[in-house]
């Protein structure tokens, strides 16, 4: 079974924690109704950045998403006791490189330039820890030579060993780096209740006159959010360049990570993180899907049933007729605050759910 399917219900209190444009928490309409929405680009970064990962950041193993490119490649010069004029000519030159910026792109990249800041590349990159010494290492070979003229098609591909760029890949702007194919899909999580903004007006107070010195306003809501990941054990493999063990330990890590991490959004201010109240974990061979309309009918909180519960209770009521409507080959396993039964055999702990997911998957191969 090389496909893992991650579900979780997650409640927030009080919270913004992906706003858009207007600065209001990002939302959508799903079946009619207003819900609740994080993007999965704010997901995707609140994984890469966690304590969860921070082994593999140790170890150089998690990427840098930068325009800033040259200017590391030039540290790097400038470590080994290059002379400063050679250093500016080598970030002038890896300026160059890569596509053409989009247009919110050359706006920054202009007012960068009005403030003395320069040597970026045209696009953002995701770039593996790495690459900056190795690309400076190119550099003192093909500096000066007439290859240099034709420097980002001189440059050899670099690999791209890397846990977060293996797991949702990189769309290459240059040729120095490859295309990653991800091996992980990942869903914008959508609340399971209707949604509703509210408004916290806040005053800044002066703490010699007691005055106030600034009035606001700032948009938040409270939902309980199903979201859901799915990972493709074999292409997370490859993208490791074959390494199955430290695939395994990112399988393990991941799962910790999504049942515990929120996206920083506004967290000064709301303080919001709240563990999963459901983890499902899915093996499966084959076709794939997830569960989220399950939630069609908003559900909505009642004396009787709680909003997570009655949440918990249509996701199980909506896996028993996919269950008996599209068969798979799957092994199901999951983790529960709830006092509800839901499937056969809960595991007491995360601990243990991730130990049987990593047998399973570990005997697969």
């Amino acid at each position: 079974m090389n496909k893992i399917m991650i579900h979780t219900l997650k409640n927030y209190a009080a919270s913004s924690l992906n706003r858009g444009q207007d600065g209001a928490p990002k939302s959508s309409t799903f079946a009619g109704t207003w819900r609740g929405r994080v993007s999965s680009q704010s997901i995707k970064r609140s994984l890469r950045k966690s304590p969860h990962f921070d082994q593999f950041a140790d170890a150089g193993l998690i990427g840098i998403r930068t325009r800033e490119l040259p200017a590391l490649v030039g540290a790097e010069l400038k470590s080994a006791g290059w002379a400063p004029e050679d250093v500016d000519k080598v970030i002038a030159a890896f300026a160059k490189i890569g596509k053409n910026a989009t247009k919110e792109e050359k706006t920054e990249k202009s007012e960068k330039s009005e403030k003395g800041e320069t040597g970026m590349t045209k696009q953002m990159m995701m770039v593996p820890a790495s690459a900056p010494a190795a690309i400076a290492e190119q550099v003192k070979v093909l500096y000066g030579t007439e290859a240099w003229a034709n420097l980002e098609d001189q440059i050899k591909p670099l690999s791209m060993r890397s846990v977060d760029v293996a797991l949702f890949g990189a769309m290459a702007t240059t040729s120095i780096f490859p295309n990653v194919y991800a091996a992980c899909q990942v869903s914008h999580a959508l609340s399971v209740n209707r949604t509703q903004k509210a408004v916290d007006f806040f005053t800044t107070i002066d703490d010699r006159t007691g005055d106030s010195r600034m009035i606001g306003e700032a948009l938040f809501n409270a939902n309980c959010y199903y979201h859901s990941i799915v990972v493709d054990f074999d292409q997370l493999c490859r993208n490791l360049e074959g390494d199955r063990a430290l695939a395994l330990t990112v399988l393990s890590k991941l799962i910790e990570a999504v049942y515990t991490i929120s996206p920083s959004g506004k967290q000064h201010t709301f303080a919001s993180h709240p563990l999963a109240d459901l983890l499902l974990v899915e093996l499966i061979d084959g076709i794939y899907f997830d569960y989220v309309n399950a939630f069609e009918k908003p559900i909505e909180a009642t004396d009787e049933l709680p909003l997570v519960e009655g949440a918990a209770t249509a996701l199980k009521l909506y896996t028993d007729v996919t269950d008996r409507l599209y068969p798979r080959k799957l092994s199901r396993h999951y983790v529960s605050a709830l006092p509800c039964p839901l499937w056969d055999s809960p595991y007491a702990s995360e601990t243990d759910l991730a130990a049987a997911i990593l047998k399973k998957v570990a005997a697969h191969a």
